[in-house]
């Protein structure tokens, strides 16, 4: 049996409900999943200089992040943030340009791990 995946947006748009993310991250521990949280409507507006919902968890080694560039960025596309583990079995496409520019400044830059 594989790990499993705990897969939500961190805020809901259609109502403005927040995923109880503390909650979630103690059940990912607890059975050692992997949380993945889509942050669409949080990215630009919420958490630390605007990197979402998740930027209080930023540096877990299980943790998946996905951001929205073409809402509060300005850009076009998408990024994933993860740390260096979950990284290498991910396909990596390169962001071009202005947009590499705008993400960038942001705050959303390459980490150590």
């Amino acid at each position: 049996m594989g790990r499993i995946w705990i897969v939500v947006e961190s805020l809901y748009s259609m109502d403005g409900d927040f995923a109880p993310l503390k909650d979630l991250v103690a059940i990912a521990e607890r059975y050692e999943a992997f949380p993945v949280v889509d942050e669409p409507h949080a990215t630009g507006v919420y958490g630390e200089q605007g990197r979402g919902l998740t930027a209080s968890y930023e540096g877990r080694e299980d943790l998946v992040v996905i951001h929205t560039c073409g809402k509060a960025l300005g850009a076009a596309g998408a990024l994933v943030t993860a740390s260096g583990v979950l990284r290498g079995f991910m396909y990596s496409a390169t962001i071009r340009g202005s947009s590499a520019h705008l993400v960038q400044g942001a705050g959303f830059t390459n980490s150590a791990n």
